[in-house]
């Protein structure tokens, strides 16, 4: 096809060929066609290469996504520990005002016992 478009346009192609020596012409037919591999082979590989670029852009975002999903599972396991020590404050300060409140009932207790006597 190229080898047809480039002696059309300089001059037909038979007229070449009755003007070239057979291995001269030869010759040029097969530069030509290998000229035309050689492009359908560079495109081919652009495409390639547009789809390996679009393919790493794909597995970045994803990257991305994954990394942010990691962020957030640390910091909401980071905060349901700080809500955990909260908590466990909550429980320490309540289990001493249950002790001293069983201590004051103890202690009135004691001193109405006593007051009665």
């Amino acid at each position: 096809m190229e080898l047809e478009k480039f002696g059309s346009s300089v001059f037909g192609l038979e007229e070449m060929e009755k003007a070239l020596p057979k291995d001269v012409f030869s010759k040029f037919k097969k530069i030509v066609k290998d000229e035309e591999i050689y492009t359908n082979q560079c495109n081919e590989e652009e495409g390639r290469l547009e789809r390996i670029k679009q393919l790493k852009e794909e597995l970045k975002t994803q990257i991305d996504e994954i990394t942010t999903k990691i962020e957030e599972m640390s910091n909401i396991g980071f905060e349901s520990q700080k809500e955990i020590e909260m908590l466990n404050a909550d429980i320490s300060v309540s289990k001493t005002r249950i002790a001293n409140n069983e201590e004051n009932q103890k202690r009135f207790l004691e001193e109405i016992e006593e007051k009665k006597v």
